[in-house]
């Protein structure tokens, strides 16, 4: 919480996601921890929608986690 540091991604390839708002191919990035007391984040990107992020992963050290899947997109 004193330090800010980029976060480092790892492209680790597409994947067919199967989420609440319908199944979609989107592509993975990791970002694993660096510490022992640093949180792990996964987050799918779906090319078909602008890459925006349609799943996000959060893993807390002690093995927490929450995970944010797509449902609806609203077109205004």
């Amino acid at each position: 919480t004193r330090e800010a540091e980029p976060w480092v991604f790892t492209v680790d390839g597409e994947e067919e996601l199967q989420l609440p708002g319908g199944d979609l191919p989107a592509l993975k990035l990791t970002r694993p921890p660096r510490t022992e007391f640093d949180p792990g984040l996964e987050v799918w990107l779906a090319p078909g929608q602008a890459y925006v992020p349609v799943r996000l992963r959060l893993t807390q050290p002690n093995g927490d986690w929450a995970d944010h899947q797509w449902l609806a997109t609203d077109r205004r």
